[in-house]
C-alpha cells in the first residue's frame, strides 16, 4: 500500500493517505461496535430477526458515515469534493458516492431530489438541510447519531463533527432527507 503526503503550511500539520485510510477503519469499527452494543443479549424473537435484517440500504449508510467521518480535519475549500479540500455539499457527494450513491452535487439541489424524512425519525447516512442568510437550504451537513452531524462549515474551517442542537445549527434546520433505496 503506498501512502501519499501532503503538508499543510497553515495548520502546521502533515496528512497522508494512509493516515485517511486508518482513518476510515477506526470509523468503520467504532460504528461497528456501536451497532454491536446496542444489540440485546439472548436469542431475539423470529418477528426481530426480520426487523433488524441488515439492508443493503443499513450498509449503504454505514459507508458514508465512515467516510464522511474519515474526512474529519480535512480543510474546507469552496468547491471542494476531495479530500484535498471540501465544501458542504462536495463533502455530502463524495461520502455518498464511496457507498456507489449518485447525488446532485450543489446543496439546494440535493435538498430538492432528496427524499424527505422526518426531523424526528433520522437515521445515519440521512443528510441535514440549514438555511444561512435566507430562507432557502444553503447548507448541508449528514446525520452521524446520537444528536451529531460532520459537515464542512465554512472557509477557514475543517470537516468536523458539530452537535445538532448547537445554538447556531438547530435554529437554522430546515429539513431533512436522504438518497437511499428503502
Amino acid at each position: 500500500m503506498s501512502a501519499w503526503i501532503r503538508s499543510d503550511a497553515r495548520q502546521g500539520r502533515t496528512r497522508s493517505g494512509l493516515g485517511n485510510s486508518l482513518r476510515l477503519l477506526a470509523a468503520t469499527a467504532a460504528l461497528a461496535l456501536l451497532n454491536a452494543c446496542a444489540t440485546p443479549s439472548g436469542p431475539p424473537a423470529a418477528s426481530a430477526l426480520q426487523d433488524r435484517a441488515v439492508t443493503a440500504s443499513d450498509a449503504s449508510r454505514n459507508q458514508v458515515v465512515a467516510v464522511a467521518l474519515a474526512q474529519v480535519g480535512t480543510p474546507y475549500r469552496f468547491g471542494g469534493d476531495t479530500p484535498r479540500g471540501f465544501d458542504c455539499s462536495g463533502l455530502a457527494r463524495y461520502a455518498h458516492g464511496a457507498a456507489e450513491i449518485r447525488i446532485p452535487r450543489q446543496t439546494h439541489v440535493q435538498s430538492e431530489h432528496a427524499r424527505r424524512v422526518d426531523i424526528s425519525r433520522l437515521k445515519p447516512g440521512d443528510l441535514l438541510f440549514f438555511r444561512i442568510d435566507d430562507d432557502k437550504p444553503s447548507h448541508v451537513s449528514i446525520y452521524v447519531g446520537e444528536n451529531r452531524f460532520v459537515h464542512a462549515p465554512s472557509s477557514g474551517g475543517h470537516v468536523h463533527v458539530e452537535r445538532l442542537d448547537h445554538p447556531y445549527w438547530a435554529p437554522r434546520l430546515l429539513h431533512a432527507g436522504h438518497f437511499f433505496a428503502e
